[in-house]
């Protein structure tokens, strides 16, 4: 429950800006906007690891890491980039903001003592990637690995969960990916399998 609301939060967070894009999405403008939002996001990922630590009962004057902030240069040189390349700058400047949230929970696991994984949460509209990657639950050592930073792809609204106890079930959806890929025998047999659900 409070993952799937720390998702939904940080989705609302990229929506928003969406919303507000205009035609020029290199202008100071449009750039300001995504680091502001990043800057929401970042806070809303700090509220949501506190509140899991809590949840999960760990109460040892854990104190978050500090903010890592983007640079307007570095976020225009990104946006450009998959604008002029790809064709997806919206897609990136979500990707910007929402970085700023998964930026922030890397660094609490690296600085979390308590922490012993992290597991990919998704939505039900992700890709078949995405799934899998939540199927596999907390089988990640970083959030890095469960697909922390630019580890997503743009406009995913996937996000990392921390794990601190061995056994840890996975979330219902990502048991769902995790049942399907274990009928489906090889990620081309899942991504198969997944789109005919998709599509049902």
């Amino acid at each position: 429950m409070l993952t799937e609301a720390h998702r939904l939060a940080q989705s609302a967070i990229g929506r928003a800006v969406l919303a507000e894009l205009g035609e020029d999405l290199l202008s100071d403008a449009v750039v300001d906007l995504a680091l502001e939002a990043r800057g929401k996001s970042d806070a809303v990922a700090a509220r949501y690891y506190a509140a899991f630590r809590q949840a999960e009962g760990i109460a040892d004057g854990f104190v978050l890491g500090e903010a890592d902030p983007l640079a307007p240069a570095t976020a225009r040189e990104r946006i450009a980039d998959a604008a002029n390349r790809f064709g997806q700058g919206p897609g990136e400047v979500v990707r910007v903001v929402l970085g700023g949230g998964r930026d922030r929970l890397a660094r609490s696991l690296g600085a979390d003592s308590r922490a012993i994984g992290w597991q990919r949460v998704c939505s039900s509209s992700c890709c078949s990637f995405c799934a899998m990657l939540a199927g596999r639950g907390a089988v990640y050592r970083s959030a890095r690995a469960a697909g922390d930073g630019r580890g997503y792809h743009r406009s995913c609204a996937c996000t990392v969960e921390p794990v601190f106890r061995r056994g840890t079930p996975l979330p219902a959806r990502s048991q769902v990916f995790a049942d399907l890929y274990d009928e489906a025998g090889s990620f081309d047999a899942f991504k198969v399998a997944f789109r005919e659900r998709a599509e049902a």
